[in-house]
């Protein structure tokens, strides 16, 4: 559903704790070259396609997804970089 976007080149999705909710959802994008993505706009884009509950919390613009040899997304490495409050580290 993230793919769908017009600007979006790549994404993963991790789950972040949260105090209400127990786990919610923190995305990953990485912006198509010479593309712009407001997050804002992003969000109500998922709203429109998926049910509320599943749609990512956060939205955190990334140059690139780390990848293993074999190119599957390292994901334990996206938890590692950030920190509790979802900024980058």
């Amino acid at each position: 559903m993230l793919l769908d976007h017009p600007d979006i080149a790549e994404a993963a999705v991790i789950g972040i704790a949260d105090e209400r909710w127990g786990e919610v959802g923190r995305a990953f994008i990485v912006v198509k070259s010479g593309r712009v993505l407001d997050p804002t706009a992003l969000a109500s884009h998922c709203a429109a396609h998926i049910a509320r509950y599943k749609v990512p919390k956060q939205f955190l613009l990334i140059e690139e997804l780390p990848r293993t040899a074999s190119g599957k997304i390292q994901k334990h490495v996206l938890r590692a970089w950030t920190a509790p409050d979802g900024q980058r580290v």
